[in-house]
């Protein structure tokens, strides 16, 4: 009888290392949907994470920019500026919205107003509505909650994921000019970028233990645009509009890199910690076009993939499922992970 339960051991122990070596030794361990998107003029699009199969999702718009994913509950937001008309007048709007992945059951979860200018006529509007200016947005999946940080009122706020029971979670005191906000959910932390300094804070998800992590007295060349949370390495990749440089730095200051030069105006940045790469898109105004481009976390292998866009103002990942996998004992162990997970 031992011997039969040494050989049952024995043979699940090597159709084990069979499999391991065989999906370790794959470049790519996938399943599910692994897309990028991305807003570009009036449209949100989408396609494989190496550009193709490009498809238009939502049309039109009036001006889509940050986008971000569900990826739990299969929803993606995203801002859109533009106007709507109550009592005859014409009043600039900020809303988040929300569909399916594929475009369909689209929903307005937020609604910002703007007051008309002096010399149109007064309109009637909820006071808590005024001057909700949404700039970026973050989704926590979990808890089933949406951030966003406000152009013109200098607050962060959050809801439900449709919208109810909105609250401010950072006050003006605590937030200047905000352009970008990035959650990381498994630590309870919430970061954000504010330009007029400029600065890094983060704050736990309810808005407590607000903390300055990074300022511009520490890095001379912080963020001119969008940055990016890597909580495994804890270090904030960054784009240098200004340079045409990707930056990154850890936590507390130390470690400035460039990880990618020579770039034409690099803007949104999207990291994807489980494959390691990063993603961003890059303006050139002399031919006012875009292209999305990545490269691995270090900065090796700049790959082109897509070009010849409109003004991309966001972009986000869907590789739920998709790891670039390489034959490594980290890399095993991570394989393994996901073998269980099938």
């Amino acid at each position: 009888m031992k011997y039969v339960f040494a050989l049952k051991k024995r043979c699940i122990f090597i159709v084990l290392t069979i499999l391991l070596s065989t999906v370790v030794q794959d470049v790519t361990f996938a399943r599910g949907r692994s897309k990028i998107y991305w807003t570009e003029g009036s449209e949100i699009k989408r396609a494989n994470l190496d550009g193709t199969a490009i498809e238009n999702v939502v049309t039109n718009l009036y001006i889509p920019r940050d986008i971000t994913l569900d990826l739990r509950n299969g929803k993606m937001y995203w801002i859109d500026i533009g106007t709507t008309k109550i009592e005859n007048t014409n009043i600039a709007t900020t809303k988040i919205q929300r569909a399916n992945f594929d475009g369909s059951n689209i929903e307005d979860i937020i609604t910002g107003f703007t007051q008309p200018s002096k010399d149109h006529e007064p309109v009637e509007i909820d006071p808590e509505l005024l001057r909700i200016e949404p700039v970026c947005i973050a989704i926590d999946s979990i808890t089933k909650k949406i951030y966003w940080g406000n152009r013109q009122r200098p607050i962060i706020q959050r809801a439900n994921l449709d919208g109810s029971e909105m609250e401010r979670v950072v006050p003006d005191r605590e937030v200047t000019s905000i352009m970008d906000i990035k959650l990381d959910i498994k630590m309870g932390k919430m970061y954000w970028f504010e330009i007029a300094r400029p600065v890094i804070k983060r704050a736990n998800l309810d808005g407590s233990d607000i903390e300055e992590i990074i300022n511009v007295t520490v890095v001379p060349t912080l963020a001119r645009f969008r940055f990016d949370v890597d909580g495994h390495t804890r270090q904030i990749y960054w784009s240098d509009t200004r340079e045409g440089i990707i930056r990154r730095v850890f936590f507390n200051g130390h470690n400035v890199e460039d990880v990618v030069t020579e770039l034409r105006f690099p803007t949104e940045v999207v990291l994807d910690t489980r494959s390691k790469k990063i993603y961003w898109s890059s303006r050139d105004l002399k031919t006012d076009t875009s292209k999305i481009q990545r490269a691995n976390l270090d900065g090796t292998d700049v790959t082109d993939i897509l070009t010849d866009l409109r003004y991309v103002r966001g972009i986000a990942l869907d590789t739920e499922g998709v790891h670039d996998v390489a034959p490594d004992k980290d890399k095993l162990t991570t394989t393994w992970a996901n073998v269980k997970a099938q």
